[in-house]
């Protein structure tokens, strides 16, 4: 059973040998990303005509708000 401060599965940011032979460190894993925008790709792809937004799923079903952000 996991103790308090480790309430996840092993991460693959560091290594895991085998069970019982070495304690994890009682360290914070933060699991993070980013999302990057390339103007120039939106661009092109409006340029060619044949991406329609309306037919993405996280497109059309999304809120005004969401749009917005």
């Amino acid at each position: 059973m996991a103790e308090i401060w480790n309430k996840y599965d092993p991460t693959a940011a560091r290594a895991h040998p085998k069970p019982g032979r070495t304690h994890r460190p009682k360290s914070l894993t933060v699991d993070m990303h980013a999302h990057v925008g390339i103007p120039a790709a939106g661009q092109y792809v409006a340029s060619t005509g044949k991406f329609d937004p309306n037919t993405t799923p996280l497109v059309r079903w999304q809120s005004d708000h969401t749009r917005a952000v």
